[in-house]
Parts: C-alpha cells; sequence; structure tokens
C-alpha cells in the first residue's frame, strides 16, 4: 500500500516538474509570447518585432515590452483608432440627439405639430420668393423691351440699357436659386422630423402617444 503512495506522489511530482519546465528553462529569465494564431510560446530568446513578457524562474513577470510596429502597421493602427473614435462620437451623438427628443416632445403629435409649423414658415417664405421672382421677370422684360425697340428704331444698344439687362438677369437668377433652396431645406425637414419619429418611437418601445 505504501509502495502505491510513493509511486503515486512520483508520478505526480513528475507532472509537476514537466508542466514547470517551459518556465523553469535553464533557471533563467524565459520570454512568453503567441504567435498569430494565438498559441503561448516560452523562448530563451525575445521574438522578433512582437511583443512579450519576460518570466523569471518563479513564474513571475519580470518585465514586459510591446511589439515593434514598421510605418505601415503604425499607419493601419491610427487609422483603426480614428475609425473607432469616429464611431464613439457618432454613438455619442445619438445618444444625445435621443435625449433631447425626449426632453423636447411629450409625444409624437407634437413632433408632428412642430414639423407643420416649420413648412408653414417655409411656405410663406416661398410665396414671398416666388412674388420677388414675378417682379424680377416683370423688370427683365421691360429691360428686354426697351433694348429691342431700339434696335427697331435703328439705335444701337445702349451700355447703360446693357447693363440693366445683365443686372436683372442675375436679380433673376438669384432669386430663382432662392427658391430651389427653400425647397431643398423643406425637403431636409422633412427628412429630419421623419427620422425623429421613427427615434422616438424606438425610445419609448413602439408608437407611443403622450409619455
Amino acid at each position: 500500500m505504501a509502495s502505491k503512495q510513493f509511486h503515486l506522489f512520483v508520478l505526480l511530482l513528475t507532472l509537476l516538474l514537466l508542466s514547470a519546465a517551459p518556465i523553469a528553462l535553464a533557471g533563467k529569465v524565459v520570454y512568453k509570447w503567441s504567435d498569430d494564431g494565438g498559441t503561448i510560446h516560452y523562448t530563451a530568446t525575445p521574438p522578433l518585432l512582437r511583443g512579450h513578457k519576460q518570466i523569471n524562474k518563479d513564474g513571475l513577470m519580470v518585465g514586459e515590452t510591446t511589439a515593434h510596429l514598421t510605418r505601415e502597421e503604425r499607419s493601419t493602427q491610427r487609422a483603426k483608432e480614428k475609425v473607432t473614435r469616429q464611431k464613439q462620437a457618432a454613438s455619442d451623438e445619438e445618444s444625445k440627439r435621443g435625449r433631447l427628443l425626449l426632453a423636447t416632445y411629450r409625444s409624437e403629435a407634437d413632433i408632428a405639430s412642430r414639423l407643420e409649423m416649420i413648412l408653414e414658415n417655409y411656405g410663406g417664405e416661398l410665396e414671398l420668393a416666388a412674388k420677388a421672382l414675378d417682379s424680377e421677370n416683370e423688370r427683365l422684360r421691360i429691360h428686354v423691351n426697351r433694348a429691342a425697340n431700339l434696335q427697331r428704331r435703328g439705335k444701337s444698344i445702349t451700355l447703360e440699357v446693357t447693363n440693366e439687362i445683365q443686372h436683372q438677369r442675375l436679380a433673376v437668377s438669384q432669386q430663382n436659386f432662392r427658391i430651389a433652396q427653400l425647397n431643398q431645406d423643406m425637403a431636409a425637414e422633412r427628412t429630419k422630423f421623419a427620422r425623429d419619429l421613427a427615434r422616438y418611437r424606438d425610445l419609448n418601445r413602439g408608437p407611443a402617444g403622450a409619455r
């Protein structure tokens, strides 16, 4: 019985010594590192261009070295860090917008009412811009007719008339641009409020009414 226990003790001691062999390598400091596949290695010399830990004979870490990155690796790392920061900033902004939505509106009806008011304001600006465009077009027509009358009478078109026509065409172009911009802004507001409404519903876990 005692002999069996002794053999069992020897076996356990052997297994323990074998498991500690990589660390106890020649009783010196060894280098612990992992390859691209994640496999751990213990070597007597440090790996090339790879991060590693220094392990003493007692199995304790006595030092650590980060990997020496190449220029391409540093560039790739910076690009990844930039993407991470951008994603975090976008996430933070989305969270902030969600909190603002909940603080601003009490219900979906409030969102719809706000959009209606904004569109009414744009409608008023569009109406004024359309009237201004009609006026500019009328002035342009008058200047063009004046030039045509001079030609019919065999007279030269004066520099003053030419400048007035150019000035009036610019005024018409500006009013057309103004109307196009207002229509673009209205479309953007509709898109924004549609997104806000969808976000509001998501935050309230469904098409809720008053909270």
